[in-house]
């Protein structure tokens, strides 16, 4: 059955030690939006039956396995592949199944670790006449190198329910069912992500988000001001949504990420974007009794260094 053509449909998906982020995302969402659905595609049954029991609003579930029943290709995969070259397998899968299964008429796919600092109207409002939406990475000049793993980022996708988008879609199922590799010397290859720098040339009318405050990041977000109700603006664009790439949870202290391009965040920028949110996700990790991710040992100390050298930190008191 067809959901109400007026509402705006996205997903997400994760499993139980990333769910604290999802439902960052979904209360974000929540608090400035309406006339939507959010789907939650859950990894694990301990996922699925946490979110069952807290009964979000404008929340729907679905479980994985039930993806992976509808596409066998994903089952027969799964177990030959590295769990992170699966994790990106799914990501075209995900989508698939929301306009083959669910018979959505469109789909905005969401990165777990988004969170929404303004309405979603601006990605529905950039797409009312598209087929597809992706969004650049926008390098700074001095990290254009970095292109070279992929123009475009799968944080924010937009599918409609077209023949050509479906066609689009079909296309970037069968490059991730081939590799979803992130090895070094694969030039073609990062994950699900480099594939879509050939979006605009298999379809032409394929629409590259304008709006410099979706899927904002560490690697393209170095400063930013405020308006008259002290809205967070970058670029000159209202901030939509921030993707979390890179944050690293130890309990209560946090490795925000910038470090990871050579770049220290301003204060503000940890102030207003970083601190509300892993606050927030502090909380809900002691509620559900995950320390945070899981760094080897040999890993975890020469990683605080550099991001003590970058104040690339945050500690929040208990």
């Amino acid at each position: 059955m067809r959901e109400p053509q007026n509402l705006r449909h996205l997903v997400t998906h994760c499993d139980y030690n990333y769910l604290p982020r999802a439902i960052v995302l979904i209360e974000s969402i929540a608090k400035k939006s309406e006339d939507y659905v959010l789907i939650l595609v859950c990894h694990d049954e301990l996922s699925y039956s946490v979110m069952r029991k807290r009964s979000m609003q404008n929340v729907k579930l679905v479980k994985l396995s039930e993806i992976e029943t509808h596409f066998e290709e994903l089952s027969e995969k799964k177990y030959s592949i590295k769990p992170i070259e699966y994790i990106f397998l799914l990501s075209p899968f995900i989508l698939k199944f929301c306009l083959e299964s669910l018979k959505l008429e469109h789909i905005v796919y969401v990165d777990s670790d988004i969170c929404f600092f303004s309405s979603i109207d601006p990605i529905f409002d950039e797409t009312y006449n598209s087929q597809v939406g992706i969004t650049s990475h926008n390098f700074p000049t001095n990290l254009k190198h970095l292109e070279e793993n992929g123009k475009f980022n799968v944080g924010v996708l937009f599918f409609r329910n077209s023949k050509e988008a479906v066609q689009l879609l079909n296309w970037w199922a069968d490059r991730c069912l081939e590799s979803t590799s992130i090895e070094l010397g694969s030039p073609d290859v990062f994950g699900d992500q480099k594939y879509l720098d050939l979006f605009v040339t298999i379809l032409p009318s394929t629409h590259v988000f304008k709006n410099l405050g979706i899927n904002a990041a560490p690697w393209n977000c170095h400063e930013i001001t405020f308006d008259n109700n002290r809205g967070v603006n970058i670029n000159g664009y209202d901030l939509v949504c921030f993707q979390f790439s890179g944050v690293k949870v130890s309990k209560n202290r946090f490795i925000v990420g910038y470090h990871r391009y050579g770049i220290r965040p301003k204060s503000k920028i940890k102030k207003h974007i970083y601190r509300p949110y892993v606050r927030q996700l502090y909380e809900l990790n002691k509620d559900f009794n995950i320390n945070g991710d899981s760094l080897r040992p040999s890993m975890k100390i020469r990683a605080w260094i550099r991001a003590l050298i970058f104040g690339d930190y945050i500690f929040l008191l208990k």
